[in-house]
């Protein structure tokens, strides 16, 4: 098993936040999941609203373009050969937009690295997760146009690790080149979350609900089973892809299914390097705390050092 524990003294601005977080968590709870049902029904009339960046906020230089419909943002372009480029796959529950600590988080790891970051604004629910995966792979080959696997990271964040997973799978159904790294942060790994695994570890999330991460599988999943290995790897066979590394907290309602991954992987002789985080929480690897920081220390070591 390729499990590390990383073991840190937890800082006192995780603890803070993981207040914060439960105190909102509770608000959420009272509701219920009307409003989330309604605000995915919605969409069905009115389409979701773009995403608007302040680049003047950002390190790096980042561009708005279009592809496939979708808008696309990539930060620190260097228009070099040699640089190093991330295909980034944004969390929100297959549902929301990229949240600004989400750029935040791009804006530092573009500046450790020196990387340029590609960061599709990918189709949500309502839609089922076939649309956004068209779009995806066909822009996963429109990437390989400009630069070689060699120097190509795939990464996403929760429903984007989720969505990594899947488009590896689909890179070696199609036959393209692998990239050189998957790297997975808070991945979901089983779409399935209705398990008793998953709502023992709810006791320790301040953040996920089980009952309302079903919400958007319901409309994401489309009439495809949950075990279907795109939509939940754990299923999956993952000989020839790529090395993958995943980073999780175990206060995390995927933390379970995470380290079953792990195992599944291992199993299977694949190269994965899991990282558990102790006390940690859903994403914690975006927030502005020094756990973070450590992650990104180590993806810069996965990547690539900074180019000079």
């Amino acid at each position: 098993m390729s499990t590390q524990i990383v073991q840190l003294k937890r800082s006192l601005s995780s603890r803070l936040i993981e207040i914060l977080i439960s105190a909102f968590r509770k608000k959420v709870r009272q509701k219920g999941t009307d409003d989330l049902v309604n605000l995915i029904e919605n969409r069905y009339k009115n389409e979701l609203e773009p995403v608007i960046i302040n680049s003047s906020k950002f390190i790096n230089t980042i561009t708005e373009s279009t592809y496939s419909s979708m808008q696309l943002f990539t930060i620190n372009d260097k228009k070099s050969e040699s640089q190093k480029n991330i295909f980034y796959i944004h969390g929100g529950g297959w549902t929301l937009q990229p949240l600004s600590l989400h750029w935040k988080f791009l804006d530092k790891l573009a500046e450790k690295l020196d990387a340029k970051i590609i960061v599709p604004i990918y189709p949500k629910t309502p839609n089922s997760y076939k649309v956004a995966y068209n779009k995806l792979i066909n822009l996963y080959t429109k990437i390989l146009e400009d630069t070689t696997p060699n120097k190509l990271t795939i990464m996403g964040d929760s429903c984007g690790g989720n969505i990594t997973l899947g488009l590896i799978q689909l890179i070696k159904q199609y036959n393209l080149p692998q990239p050189s790294n998957a790297i997975i942060l808070s991945p979901c790994t089983d779409m399935n979350f209705d398990t008793p695994e998953m709502y023992a570890a709810e006791k320790q999330d301040p953040l996920l609900i089980v009952k309302r991460a079903l919400i958007p599988v319901k409309y994401y999943q489309g009439n495809t089973p949950l075990d279907n290995p795109i939509l939940s790897p754990i299923y999956g066979d993952f000989r020839n892809t790529t090395k993958i590394t995943s980073f999780i907290g175990t206060h995390d309602i995927l933390y379970p299914s995470t380290v079953k991954f792990d195992e599944l992987l291992n199993s299977q002789n694949v190269d994965i390097t899991t990282y558990v985080y102790p006390n940690m929480n859903h994403i914690f690897m975006v927030y502005p705390i020094p756990e973070a920081k450590d992650v990104i220390n180590k993806i810069t070591d996965i990547v690539g050092i900074k180019i000079k």
